[in-house]
């Protein structure tokens, strides 16, 4: 993880390159100038950590690839540029290749797109879900009716046997 930087506000380009870093944590948090950073060739897998960089709205070039080092895992991942675009849209510069206005635009249909598609599948899915569950409480409410008209008949019956037995209507209450 990146840590003790918190005294280097002024700091505007970073090389943290092959420094065997797992995570990119909130140790920059206050490098709030900085422009370049490059995390080549460190051991980061976890795409989320992305969002740790966020908060650096100077940050406009950033590095995971550079020839020079060993290949960092975090750019293996399918959808790896696409995603760093989108969390990261301060960045004109990924891996030493410009990010042009037509691939934000791509990233952000592309991502749009996709929100849509779930945000369909999450209403279909509870739409699905309540469903199953009004039907649910009518089968239960089915089976208590049942019960309810059981224990009505079954008293019905307790009154005529109690007026046979003892030869007079019996009010039950």
């Amino acid at each position: 993880m990146i840590q003790n930087l918190s005294q280097s506000e002024e700091l505007n380009e970073l090389n943290l390159a092959g420094n065997n870093i797992t995570e990119i944590g909130n140790g920059l948090l206050l490098c709030t100038k900085l422009e370049y950073l490059n995390l080549s060739g460190n051991p980061i897998s976890n795409l989320l950590g992305i969002s740790d960089l966020k908060s650096l709205s100077s940050l406009r070039k950033l590095l995971f690839y550079d020839a020079t080092y060993r290949i960092t895992p975090i750019i293996q991942y399918v959808n790896y540029r696409s995603y760093v675009i989108k969390n990261l849209p301060q960045l004109t510069s990924l891996d030493d290749f410009t990010i042009h206005p037509e691939e934000c635009l791509a990233v952000t249909n592309y991502y749009a797109s996709k929100d849509l598609y779930y945000a369909i599948q999450y209403h279909s899915e509870l739409y699905k879900f309540s469903e199953e569950i009004i039907t649910k409480k009518k089968l239960q409410l089915n089976k208590l009716n049942t019960i309810q008209d059981r224990i009505f008949n079954g008293m019905m019956m307790l009154k005529v046997i109690l007026c046979i037995v003892f030869g007079s209507l019996v009010e039950y209450k």
